[in-house]
């Protein structure tokens, strides 16, 4: 009789540390690091290391798109969020120049400029309180 009374508090916290267990999210891969896009501020280089290999600064373009009033920019290196109405519709003949190709890509604090390296090709979305976030959660 005794041994049972002592293994009720005992099962009983076992049940707590099971249940509470239980009850946790599970988070795969680190947070992004957001911050703050300031006007005329520039990201990426489309110019060559002296050895003919992309320099870390170099952005490749890999897709823009507007949906439900948020405007989302990636690249290789980070991603770029910003507020926008989504009512102007972005050109794929643009982004087609533009997509996969190295870009520089430029915050006027009220429009996001992505231009290519011959400043061929470029789209100027409408764009508010932008903010850039690092692809593998790193500031």
């Amino acid at each position: 009789m005794r041994t049972a009374l002592l293994a009720v508090p005992l099962i009983a916290a076992l049940a707590a540390f099971v249940f509470a267990a239980c009850g946790r999210k599970v988070v795969t891969g680190p947070t992004p690091v957001t911050r703050a896009l300031a006007a005329g501020e520039t990201i990426g280089r489309v110019d060559r290391a002296s050895a003919g290999t992309p320099d870390s600064s170099v952005r490749t373009l890999l897709s823009v798109e507007c949906k439900g009033g948020r405007l989302t920019v990636r690249t290789n290196v980070d991603f770029i969020t910003a507020a926008d109405d989504c009512a102007t519709p972005i050109s794929q003949a643009t982004l087609d120049q533009l997509l996969g190709m190295p870009a520089i890509v430029t915050y006027t604090g009220e429009h996001l400029v992505i231009e290519n390296a011959a400043k061929t090709a470029k789209l100027d979305l409408p764009a508010r309180n932008a903010a850039l976030g690092a692809i593998d959660g790193s500031p």
